[in-house]
């Protein structure tokens, strides 16, 4: 992302400048509510900037909210309104002179989860052609502080066991509320489904790749419970109340139970998921990619891709989200659901993990393993292997944001390697194809970059691949976007036209629907273009997506229902024509979002925008590790820290230094260099080493690369993967193993 207005801190602009400037223009009653009241908002067009006073016809308000998981006063979260259209949902009733009021739902309006921490309500007001645009007095957006009074839903959990019967190795269980289905994948994988109305659906998944095997199962009957036995594990099923526990066969104690449900299976008005029981030192690794503690054991977070713009230490919720755990008890557990979710792992019940989700089927994978690394390579064969990387991607890549021509990249290129630092890719930011008024060209713009096709054979011969951006967003000003529109290739809103994101940050733009094949053809002849003229890799980016308004609508479904698995389409579509066209190419996708499985499509994920800070370097471990956990090996980070803070040639260096045991060292940044070539030669030199050593390493790399794609173990791994049971080392977050013959512990301050 690349949002380049200065703004205030969040507490500040909340504080300050918010609740000043709402209560000049818009009120809104009742100011304590739940997300299930009647609101009613009133705006007076005599006050503000006035770009309304005394108008005639018809107001339309639109409007968002500013939550928990907003990174800046400008990431409106659920926006409403179609600007510049007769938007029916968005119109307002004049009540007085120059008074307007709208009546609405917080949860119908917004479609807000339950669970969503709401802070403030933005509103700006406008004519139906957008000409006319109300705003506060600073002709800024509006801003009111809103008291969400919390609604604690009424939870239904399994009752009784009715009846059972064992079909084709799978166990279907009747209650009086549900039906469960048992069914091994293979000796210790298990997939465990509930239907709350007793029919029973396959799931719609686009992570699982494994196919059940016919293990064998015996099964155990008797009046109380039943049991499922495969060689690994024992599947204990109590009858009254129906609850599910596994213990492990084999082990010292083969009574002892590893898992087990506390109430089990449960939905609630706007949610339904599971709640398990935790053991006292349990620790609880993986879900994607968040800057907290590698030990999740004591944190609640969103499952929701989330881009967070300079975000620091601490970020909950950030751009990959995999419901996968991974315990020290050496079990992990999938999450069989692509929607929002929602993690509570032991954060309100001090022994209690609660997943939720708002839609959909409800199914998990449990996976018992002996260590960390069965447990990985039976995750790995669910959800896919990662395949072998390019062998240049594991050398040196120089980013930045961004290399404005031709001649500016060779040359950056040829003085880094006069300087005798070795590089093996150099990427492209936006400004290959324009600007960001120009998002969606996917192609040179021929005015700076003008020989393309010479940059890429120079830099060939200079042993460098050239990896451009992309972005699935399509300004309107971009030359592609009436071609889509015609087509109806762009994300659409309830009246089925394309939905214009007005206040994206690159402009009114629209996103791709990479839902539909259509789609996908189109913009894999941009990418085909280019690979043809010998482009070596790709950049992914704000894949989230980053902006993703509520009232979207794709082919597969809304907006906030298929959210999670967009970037997911996108880099299948890359890795399945790769595979197609160009078999004897290892794809590089350098990518910023995901879920889980991603790894099998070749996805080199990077942490995101990240602050420039030592805290926002520390926190790259955590990450790193989490993400390893979570079956993708290759997440790394921007080397020098992307955004904010001035030129620190000590914190560049130490990042630099950590970053030759990353999976992939890529230095990238804005605002100040991001090339070691414009550092002191004290901090040049250290840099120069650590990459020269980067090198040295090759052939332990490739083989660290070889273990992940045959085995699924992480390339960087946690202290305690060889001694899980060791608690005194079970949430070490500033030092790792390099495979299995370094250790690296990074300097952080």
């Amino acid at each position: 992302m690349y949002f380049k207005k200065i703004f205030f801190s969040i507490s500040l602009f909340f504080g300050v400048h918010a609740i000043a400037v709402a209560q000049s223009s818009v009120t809104v009653t009742p100011e304590n509510t739940t997300i299930y009241d009647t609101l009613t908002i009133t705006y007076n067009a005599s006050l503000g900037n006035k770009a309304l006073m005394n108008f005639s016809n018809t107001v339309y308000m639109h409007s968002g909210l500013i939550t928990g998981t907003s990174a800046t006063q400008s990431d409106w979260k659920y926006a409403i309104g179609n600007w510049g259209t007769d938007d029916k949902p968005s119109m307002m009733k004049k009540v007085g002179e120059n008074l307007y009021q709208k009546n609405i739902v917080l949860k119908d309006y917004y479609g807000v989860p339950a669970n969503e921490e709401i802070k403030f309500m933005t509103f700006v007001f406008r004519d139906v052609t957008g000409t006319k645009v109300g705003k506060d007095e600073q002709n800024k957006d509006i801003f009111v502080a809103v008291k969400v009074k919390a609604v604690v839903d009424k939870k239904v959990f399994l009752k009784n066991y009715v009846s059972h019967q064992f079909i084709n190795n799978t166990l279907i269980v009747k209650s009086d509320t549900a039906c469960v289905v048992v069914k091994p994948y293979t000796d210790n994988c298990i997939k465990v489904s509930f239907f709350m109305d007793g029919k029973i659906v396959a799931d719609t998944s686009y992570s699982v790749i494994l196919q059940a095997s016919n293990s064998q199962v015996k099964l155990n009957e008797q009046p109380d419970f039943i049991e499922l036995q495969t060689a690994s594990f024992k599947i204990h099923i109590n009858k009254i109340p129906l609850r599910i526990s596994y213990s492990k066969v084999g082990a010292a104690n083969d009574a002892a139970t590893f898992f087990s449900d506390e109430n089990g299976f449960f939905t609630e008005s706007n949610s339904k998921g599971f709640r398990f029981k935790l053991k006292e030192n349990e620790a609880i690794y993986g879900t994607g990619s968040r800057a907290t503690s590698f030990n999740k054991r004591g944190q609640k977070f969103a499952s929701y891709n989330t881009a967070s713009y300079g975000y620091k230490i601490g970020a909950p919720t950030l751009n990959v989200n995999i419901p996968f755990i991974v315990s020290t008890e050496l079990y992990g557990i999938y999450f069989e659901n692509f929607s929002a979710g929602n993690f509570d792992i032991g954060a309100t019940e001090k022994n209690i993990l609660e997943y939720k989700v708002e839609q959909g089927n409800l199914s998990y994978y449990i996976i018992d393993g002996n260590n960390f690394a069965e447990i990985m390579n039976s995750y790995t064969e669910l959800t896919g292997k990662q395949p072998l990387p390019p062998r240049w991607s594991l050398g040196f890549i120089q980013s930045k944001y961004g290399y404005k021509s031709d001649k500016e990249t060779l040359k950056i290129v040829k003085k880094l390697q006069k300087e005798k630092f070795p590089i093996d890719g150099v990427v492209l930011d936006l400004y290959w194809f324009g600007s960001p008024k120009t998002m969606g060209n996917l192609d040179w713009d021929r005015s700076k970059f003008k020989h393309p096709e010479k940059l890429i054979t120079d830099l060939d011969s200079l042993g460098v691949k050239l990896i451009p951006i992309t972005e699935t967003f399509i300004a309107k000003t971009s030359t592609n976007f009436d071609y889509l529109d015609k087509n109806k290739l762009l994300a659409k809103n309830k009246e089925g036209n394309s939905y214009v994101i007005e206040n994206f940050w690159a402009g009114p733009s629209g996103l791709l629907d990479i839902y539909q094949p259509e789609a996908k053809e189109w913009m894999w002849k941009k990418y085909k273009k280019q690979i043809d003229a010998g482009v070596g890799g790709w950049w992914c980016d704000l894949g989230e997506p980053e902006s993703h308004p509520e009232g979207m609508i794709h082919s597969l479904g809304s907006a906030r229902y298929v959210h999670n698995v967009y970037s997911q389409f996108w880099a299948q579509m890359l890795s399945d024509k790769y595979k197609q066209e160009y078999p004897n190419q290892r794809l590089f996708n350098l990518i910023r979002s995901g879920y889980a499985g991603m790894q099998r499509y070749s996805a080199f994920p990077w942490s995101g925008d990240i602050q420039r800070s030592y805290d926002g370097l520390k926190t790259q471990v955590q990450i790193m590790l989490s993400m390893g956990m979570s079956g993708v090996a290759y997440s790394h980070s921007d080397l020098g820290g992307f955004t904010g803070g001035p030129k620190n040639p000590e914190l560049y260096t130490r990042w630099l230094q950590y970053g030759a045991f990353c999976p992939i060292m890529r230095a990238h940044g804005e605002g100040v260099p991001a090339e070691p070539i414009f550092y002191d030669s004290k901090y040049k030199n250290i840099v120069r080493d650590y990459i020269n050593l980067r090198y040295k390493l090759l052939p332990y790399n490739y083989t660290l690369s070889y273990e992940n794609t045959t085995t699924g173990i992480p390339i960087a791994r946690s202290i305690n993967f060889y001694e899980p049971e060791n608690t005194s080392i079970s949430n070490v977050c500033d030092e790792y193993f390099w495979g299995d013959n370094f250790l690296v512990a990074p300097v952080f301050e």
